[in-house]
């Protein structure tokens, strides 16, 4: 499980937000969407589209070319978080290609509707993340570094018990170097540790099931509310 995260540009009213997309028909046999469900500060959406799969092939027994022609639904999860004075887009599982959503929010938002990209210092939220949960341990690290002497860039890998962010020093990388960190939890033993990348990704490696998905979800209300604060 993956969640990326953007930052909403410019946010209209979060109750306007919530009343144009429950009341939006933006729908068809192609692409569309549904509400899921509705918080004081949330709302959840499912994107669907329709992919075609067109394919030829060589029919063993005629020796002649065959076409194959199919569609499957592609379904993308989504939240829309205000936190504070932010606004978040958050997209589950994102696939390589997410022009649908992008052009039914625009649709919707009369072309007012952007999102940005998110940078993390991960050395600044491992430090505000164990500072609030005693639990919570960064056991692994992965960063880019330049050596001084032949100026050849390199990427290390550290794993650790405890704190692998300790390494951070002994080898001398700049904090905004760090690309990934894994945090473990010793109150979610039977969890998989969660990863977290610069770019606003919060990854769980373990099955989409919903024990997982409940797991992740802590850590990302926790992740926004570091953002906005």
């Amino acid at each position: 499980m993956r969640y990326s995260i953007f930052e909403i540009k410019d946010p209209k009213d979060f109750k306007q937000i919530q009343d144009s997309l429950t009341s939006s028909n933006v729908k068809n046999s192609s692409m569309g969407f549904e509400v899921d469900s509705i918080g004081k500060n949330s709302i959840s959406l499912t994107f669907f589209k329709k992919i075609s799969v067109n394919r030829e092939f060589i029919n063993p027994e005629s020796g002649e070319t065959d076409s194959f022609h199919a569609f499957y639904y592609q379904y993308t999860k989504t939240k829309i978080v205000k936190e504070k004075k932010s606004t978040y887009l958050v997209i589950e599982n994102k696939p390589s290609n997410i022009n649908h959503i992008i052009n039914i929010f625009i649709k919707i938002f009369d072309s007012k509707f952007s999102f940005s990209k998110i940078t993390l210092d991960l050395k600044d939220f491992s430090a505000f993340f164990e500072k609030k949960f005693e639990f919570i341990k960064t056991t692994k690290i992965i960063s880019n570094g330049t050596d001084q002497t032949s100026g050849s860039n390199f990427k290390i890998e550290v794993l650790h018990p405890t704190n692998a962010l300790d390494f951070l020093e002994n080898y001398n990388l700049k904090p905004n170097s760090l690309k990934l960190i894994k945090i473990s939890s010793s109150n979610f033993q039977d969890e998989e540790p969660f990863e977290l990348t610069n770019e606003a990704m919060l990854i769980n490696r373990r099955s989409n099931s919903e024990i997982s998905r409940e797991y992740c979800d802590s850590f990302l209300w926790i992740l926004l509310e570091h953002l906005s604060s």
